[in-house]
C-alpha cells in the first residue's frame, strides 16, 4: 500500500497501520533549503548534528533528498533508542523554514 505523501504534509505526528500490521509514525520537521554556490543546501536544524543535511542541484531535488536523509536518520535514532526531537525549530538568521513530513 503506497503512502500518499501529499496527505501527510503538515501533520505533526500520526500513526498508520500498513499491510502486514507494521506500524509507521509520521514526524514533521522544519528544514531550511537555501542556495549554496551552484547547488541548494537542505538541512534540519534539529537533526543536523546527527546527519540531517544534504544538497541538490535544484530546490526540488534538495527537498527530495532531505526527506530521504531524514528518514534514514530517524530510522537509525529509533533503532538505537535515541529520543526524537519534538520541538519545532525557529528561523535562523531570517532563513525560511519549510515543513517536511517523514514516515518511518
Amino acid at each position: 500500500m503506497p503512502i500518499d505523501w501529499g496527505k501527510l504534509r503538515g501533520l505533526t505526528t500520526q500513526e498508520l497501520t500498513v499491510k502486514g500490521g507494521k506500524k509507521l509514525k509520521t514526524y514533521t520537521f522544519q528544514v531550511i533549503i537555501e542556495p549554496d554556490e551552484d547547488v541548494w543546501r537542505a538541512y534540519c536544524p534539529e537533526l543536523e548534528k546527527r546527519g540531517g543535511a544534504t544538497w541538490g542541484y535544484t530546490q526540488e531535488e534538495a527537498e527530495k533528498n532531505i526527506r530521504e536523509v531524514l528518514g534514514m536518520v530517524l530510522e537509525y535514532m529509533l533503532e538505537k533508542g535515541y529520543p526524537i526531537p519534538q520541538t519545532p525549530a525557529t528561523a535562523l538568521n531570517g532563513a525560511a523554514l519549510r515543513s517536511v513530513a517523514v514516515t518511518v
